[in-house]
């Protein structure tokens, strides 16, 4: 698909600097959609593995928390929106609003053709997706909570359709990514759900959750999680 190049929307003024649009694109995009960019490209602290610290594995969470459940509510918790959203994405990346990442493979060249490669989008995202589920069921599992309620902290009923999430793999086979109705919802939200099983457990839950260090207060471990995730890049 042949997008509008830059030339035709961006005025070409005196100390232009490539990168910065001179009015607003001919096409749904603002300061949100820069940031969900960092969805499609490295993401420090992954893969999770049995090895991962308690440390890594929430400072990660928490970036998930601030890329992914947002980003799910962009794009209507649909595939149709997904796609939608990968299309701005590209128009972006052509008009120099955003750069293209070394990885992953958003481009594949062949032939000495250069092609927008769509599986891309979407295998990361399952990915990440997949990552983070795995994040919050070890967590889960390393603060006490037991298999049977671990299996219903997003609820049993499946999630919707959602082929863009379910990604093939290169043999052309579904991966198989559990995905259940609540999986997008706030690490948060769930988890003060789950405490309304423990009565009177509540704070004491969200506390063991994300403190990783006994003798630090929640406020300050969250508060802390959060500022050195935000210094990665």
């Amino acid at each position: 698909m042949d997008f509008i190049k830059q030339e035709d929307f961006v005025k070409q003024e005196e100390g232009y600097e490539p990168g910065i649009p001179s009015h607003v694109p001919p096409f749904p995009w603002n300061d949100e959609d820069t940031k969900f960019t960092m969805i499609f490209r490295d993401f420090g602290g992954l893969p999770i593995e049995p090895a991962t610290t308690v440390v890594i594995a929430l400072r990660t969470l928490i970036r998930f928390e601030e890329l992914i459940v947002p980003f799910e509510r962009k794009i209507n918790h649909s595939d149709d929106g997904l796609r939608a959203w990968r299309e701005n994405h590209k128009k972006a990346v052509d008009l120099n609003i955003v750069g293209l990442p070394g990885y992953p493979p958003l481009r594949t060249c062949h032939q000495g053709i250069s092609k927008w490669n769509d599986k891309a989008w979407e295998n990361r995202y399952s990915y990440l997706v997949e990552q983070r589920r795995k994040i919050i069921d070890r967590r889960l599992a390393q603060i006490g909570i037991k298999k049977s309620a671990r299996e219903q902290f997003f609820r049993k009923e499946p999630e919707q359709p959602r082929r863009a999430i379910l990604a093939h793999d290169p043999s052309g086979r579904l991966r198989g990514i559990k995905l259940h109705c609540d999986w997008w919802r706030p690490v948060n939200v769930l988890l003060r759900r789950l405490a309304r099983q423990f009565p009177g457990r509540s704070d004491e839950i969200l506390y063991k959750f994300w403190n990783p260090s006994p003798g630090i207060r929640f406020e300050d471990t969250i508060d802390e999680l959060r500022i050195v995730a935000a210094r990665r890049t």
